[in-house]
């Protein structure tokens, strides 16, 4: 399958069939809950809380980091994801954050992860919208990095392991505190600034960076 099959989502048919859509109007609960603004807690190691993958995303985008944008509404949250200063700000690694920020929300949802395996292996997902009153597909502005997540998540728990999101690591860069490192070391200006933002983040125990045995989830 080309690793671009997912730019002709008019290519398919309907939708629980022959594909499933990443959106927050899809059919099916998993296609919902893949999507990056679905508003699920989760807690990222060493940077602590955010309500759904979206405010970490913009989060990351931020500079200097927001703390404000770890809860801000959706709809206040979607209208900064299409603005061009959080478009275009470089974050090392940022494929890998929220591939793994996106498994994070999974493997805590157990009605995700059994509607998970249900799905054949190969199961073709997809990211798009349709303008009103239009039955035209367009691609979503969030598929280049959620659908090949998305893939490596499905495959994993097929698997009964932990996915791997190396693939998307950048060349010659680091991959330190859940690839984060480059990151904050980049926005806090030094290691010692980093030490001190992670220890105030991580007051409270990370569930989420414990080993998960998905075949008691």
């Amino acid at each position: 399958m080309n690793r671009e099959y997912y730019h002709l989502p008019n290519s398919y048919g309907t939708e629980g069939v022959d594909h499933i859509n990443i959106s927050h109007l899809s059919d099916l609960y998993i296609g919902r809950v893949f999507e990056p603004s679905f508003r699920r807690v989760l807690r990222y190691p060493f940077v602590g809380k955010f309500i759904s993958v979206t405010n970490l995303w913009v989060w990351l985008k931020s500079n200097p980091l927001d703390d404000g944008l770890r809860r801000l509404g959706s709809r206040e949250v979607l209208s900064l994801f299409g603005n061009e200063k959080y478009r275009h700000s470089y974050v090392p690694n940022f494929k890998c954050i929220i591939a793994y920020a996106t498994y994070l929300k999974i493997k805590a949802d157990k009605v995700a992860l059994g509607e998970i395996r249900k799905l054949p292996r190969n199961a073709v997902i997809l990211s798009y919208y349709k303008p009103r009153g239009s039955d035209i597909r367009i691609c979503s502005d969030f598929a280049n990095v959620i659908v090949p997540a998305v893939n490596k998540i499905i495959a994993a728990i097929h698997d009964n392991k932990e996915p791997d999101f190396f693939e998307f690591q950048e060349r010659g860069v680091g991959t330190g505190m859940n690839y984060l490192e480059p990151l904050l070391v980049s926005r806090l200006k030094g290691h010692v600034n980093v030490g001190r933002y992670v220890g105030k983040q991580n007051k409270r125990p990370n569930n989420n960076s414990l080993p998960l045995n998905l075949k008691h989830a």
